[in-house]
């Protein structure tokens, strides 16, 4: 005879057990014990379904995972699918289950739609006390259990609601001694108080979490076609399953918003009303009240949480919220870093901004504070800007400026001053200093310089600058030396101004030199620009790479118009590999360098090589506007194009260069540069040597090598002299011969018959 058997007319819930109308109690009993249909629109998952079948081989199957994540809908097609070979036991739960002996008897009775076997007389208010449940009723179950053919499933959903560590006791000495023929699953929003971590290590647990639920693309676009009745476009599900981040209740809602899916946020109203009210109502207001202050945080810890939030408990905090699975994403294995799922993150800022908007800029200056402290610059100016806190975010910004340009990160500092857009930040003097060197770097036009500059001369800021600029003049001056600003003889005078007063031996009266070197330079004073870059070079450091690449440039430049072409490469090139160690060979500060290497490789008779170095460098240097700088290297440019034989080319970048030099106030010897080269253009005057005049004996004999086939240090090795000697005569006889390649000055000399 079985030992456990159930007598319905007895299983009544126990807060009903003397109520009269028990014909609805037990009407309202049945319905938490019958399976959901499978979802209209539900969207088939085979590879969870399958995923749910391997869970036969252990004691416990755990779906656990926020809501809207299709967990109940996946157990019922699961159970749909599957229970012609086993029976489905189901219970959904509530908060009325958190006491033991109403979980078990519905449970109990649960078993018994699914299973005949187990009907039969049970002395039901005996039996579930409390304190018997584990010594009577369990084992009497578990036995009759095993002793059941066949295998059979019991499906325990919303466990969320059970809040009862008598209920928790009971279900996990119920797992402990559960029969091989039985599979439990567990359906919870937040992680059960059972002993997972054991079972875990035994291997009887399968856990399906969020990152096992999430839609892909291909799922993504089955539910968005089950929605509108018709495919979406592939694109627009890339963007929609993207931005829910798999979420499946997301993907239905943006589904439902196509084709506005760019506005599905918080701020949407279904998404809103579906996590506010399925989940956010439902939390204690400690938690809420957390939950809404670290929303403006994009990554957050639990002591960056205690700044933000003046509190001591949030690592408490954030493991009740992830036991809760309230959409928190962990960020490393450690478990320390977090983020808020996207769509949940943008209700929470919702609920802040609405229910305390006074507050939301606080957060963010504690934020930024903190972020400071930890020497994470971009997410303490992040917040700062957030707080609107011009001072503490033109602080932040003057004081790292110089090593984020010399980074090659002047996109970021320029962001961040876009983003410092309200009235009160476009006129802080000391951030418009930081406008103007910015804009300058990244080639902006002078008259957007210009505009800063004005600002920070109407300004006042007392002491140096948080960058240790010694003034808001000097930083002025020291602009319009380095970016020219279409004045060269301006220049000149402001970057003397500027290196008289700055203390030798700091970066910034480096930066003076180069100004006030350069703008000599270009004013036709290259004696005395000479000594500039010769005492700058003596005040060189390492921290200032740009500096030093510049200088070493137009040294370059200065001694390649003395003819010394050697020496002018090998500064040339020295500069550029300054830039090139420091990964910043793509900076616009290699541009001056790009055109003292094309002018060297131009007076070796390398043109081919010298206009491509010449028009690297006259397009680093391009600016949003004309620049005394740009209007230099096209004057350079077509100077190199006029020595190919290239006179269309050279007509059109004269042409250009001709633009900016009207449109300057002006440009020094860069106007007299461009008339030498209008009237070379006018005369046709290409290269002065007749080709295959003056080769050399030493250069006929590097000609047959050449012509062999032998590489440049196969004939050095051949002659016994320097490969660098080797290359020059190779450009000197290209040069004569009126070529640019190997191949073309063979086929030349073949014409002369000179091999």
């Amino acid at each position: 005879m079985n030992p456990f058997r159930l007598r319905r007319d007895l299983f009544v819930d126990p807060v009903d057990a003397h109520d009269e109308a028990e014909p609805t109690g037990q009407l309202l009993l049945r319905a938490k014990m019958r399976a959901p249909r499978v979802p209209a629109r539900h969207v088939s998952r085979p590879r969870l379904v399958e995923l749910l079948d391997s869970g036969r081989e252990r004691s416990l199957t755990l779906v656990c995972a926020p809501p809207g994540y299709g967990k109940t809908a996946l157990l019922a097609e699961w159970r749909a699918e599957r229970q012609a070979d086993r029976s489905f036991a189901w219970l959904s739960l509530d908060r009325d289950d958190s006491d033991p002996a109403r979980l078990w008897s519905h449970l109990i009775w649960a078993l018994g739609e699914t299973s005949p076997e187990l009907d039969g007389p049970l002395p039901m208010r005996v039996d579930f006390q409390r304190g018997n449940l584990i010594d009577g009723v369990l084992p009497l179950l578990l036995e009759a259990l095993s002793n059941l053919p066949g295998e059979r499933v019991i499906v325990l959903d919303d466990y969320q609601a059970v809040d009862s560590e008598a209920c928790d006791a009971s279900l996990a000495f119920f797992l402990e001694h559960l029969p091989s023929n039985v599979q439990l699953v567990i359906a919870s929003r937040s992680t059960p108080n059972l002993p997972l971590g054991r079972l875990r290590g035994h291997g009887e647990l399968l856990e399906l979490g969020a990152d096992e639920l999430r839609l892909d693309e291909e799922e993504g676009a089955r539910v968005a076609e089950a929605v509108l009745g018709a495919p979406l476009a592939k694109k627009d599900i890339a963007v929609l399953v993207e931005r829910c981040e798999g979420w499946p209740a997301g993907v239905h809602l943006g589904s439902l918003r196509h084709p506005r899916m760019g506005s599905l946020a918080g701020d949407n109203r279904h998404v809103f009303d579906y996590l506010e009210h399925d989940l956010i109502a439902g939390l204690s207001e400690e938690l809420r009240s957390f939950l809404r202050h670290t929303s403006i945080l994009t990554r957050f810890s639990a002591p960056l949480c205690d700044a933000v939030t003046g509190t001591t408990r949030s690592r408490l905090l954030l493991e009740e919220a992830e036991r809760q699975n309230l959409f928190l994403v962990p960020l490393d294995e450690r478990r320390e870093w977090f983020r808020y799922h996207h769509l949940f993150g943008d209700v929470l800022r919702r609920e802040l901004e609405d229910s305390e908007p006074e507050l939301v800029e606080t957060l963010h200056a504690r934020a930024s504070r903190w972020f400071e402290e930890q020497g994470m610059l971009e997410e303490a100016v992040a917040h700062a800007i957030q707080a609107r806190d011009v001072l503490r975010a033109s602080d932040l910004i003057t004081k790292h400026s110089r090593a984020l340009i010399r980074s090659g990160r002047a996109r970021l500092l320029e962001q961040w001053l876009e983003q410092l857009g309200w009235p009160e930040a476009l006129e802080d003097p000391q951030l418009a200093v930081m406008r103007a060197f910015t804009l300058g770097v990244l080639n902006g036009s002078t008259e957007q310089i210009e505009r800063n500059l004005a600002v920070a001369e109407r300004g006042s800021h007392e002491g140096p600058l948080a960058n240790s600029m010694p003034s808001l003049e000097f930083g002025v001056a020291t602009i319009r030396a380095i970016f020219l600003l279409g004045d060269v003889a301006r220049a000149a005078a402001a970057g003397r101004w500027a290196f008289e007063r700055a203390a030798k031996g700091t970066e910034w009266r480096l930066e003076a030199l180069l100004g006030h070197g350069q703008a000599l330079y270009l004013s036709g004073q290259a004696t005395a620009a000479r000594a500039v870059f010769e005492q700058a070079l003596m005040e060189a450091r390492a921290d200032a790479p740009q500096t030093t690449s510049n200088v070493l440039a137009y040294l370059a430049l200065i001694e390649l118009d003395h003819g010394q072409a050697s020496s002018g490469e090998m500064l040339a090139r020295s500069s550029l590999a300054i830039l090139e160690e420091r990964g910043l060979a793509e900076a616009s500060a290699a541009g001056i360098g790009h055109l003292a290497l094309g002018v060297a490789l131009g007076a070796g008779g390398a043109f081919a090589e010298a206009e491509a170095e010449l028009d690297r460098g006259a397009r680093l240097r391009e600016a949003k506007g004309p620049s005394v700088s740009h209007a230099h290297a096209l004057v350079l440019l077509a100077r190199a194009r006029l020595a190919r034989g290239d006179l269309d080319g050279a007509r059109r970048t004269r042409g250009a260069a001709r633009l900016e030099v009207e449109s300057l106030q002006d440009v020094g010897i860069v106007a007299s540069l461009l008339d030498d080269t209008e009237r070379r253009l006018q005369s046709g005057v290409r290269r002065p040597a007749t080709p295959g005049e003056q080769l050399s004996e030493r250069e006929r004999v590097i000609l047959r090598l050449l012509a062999a086939g032998l590489t440049k240090p196969e004939i050095a090795r051949e002659l016994y002299i320097a490969y660098n000697t080797v290359k020059t005569h190779t450009r000197t006889i290209y040069r004569k011969l009126d070529a640019s390649t190997r191949e073309e000055a063979l086929s030349r000399a073949r014409e002369l018959t000179l091999i």
